[in-house]
């Protein structure tokens, strides 16, 4: 496992375990970010260098702001700032594994 990339890149998606460090190039990204970031990126990234899509955070734990209809999502998390968070917590009680499609936003769940 310690082969493979941190993190792989096509078109303008960015696909990543955490997230990225918002305003650094993503050819400059340091790998402990990729790995462990959490609300830096999700708080302050802007959208400037494409779509990022990263696991890492369960949605249920987001802060309030990215609830529905006052509760936790337990789907993936589309952000306004082209974020996508599909860690949608099938470890905890009641979370589900998730695949997105990210050219449609659809989405599957088991």
């Amino acid at each position: 496992m310690k082969a493979l990339p941190t993190y792989y890149g096509i078109d303008n998606y960015y696909f990543c375990h955490a997230g990225i460090q918002p305003f650094i190039p993503l050819k400059k990204q340091r790998e402990k970010d990729l790995l462990w970031i959490r609300e830096a990126f999700f708080e302050l990234y802007d959208g400037c260098y494409g779509t990022v899509i990263a696991g890492h955070t369960p949605v249920q734990i987001l802060s309030k702001k990215h609830w529905i209809n006052g509760n936790p999502p337990t789907e993936p998390v589309f952000l306004d700032d082209r974020i996508i968070l599909c860690d949608t917590g099938v470890f905890m009680d009641g979370g589900k594994l998730s695949c997105v499609d990210v050219l449609t936003g659809k989405y599957w769940q088991a």
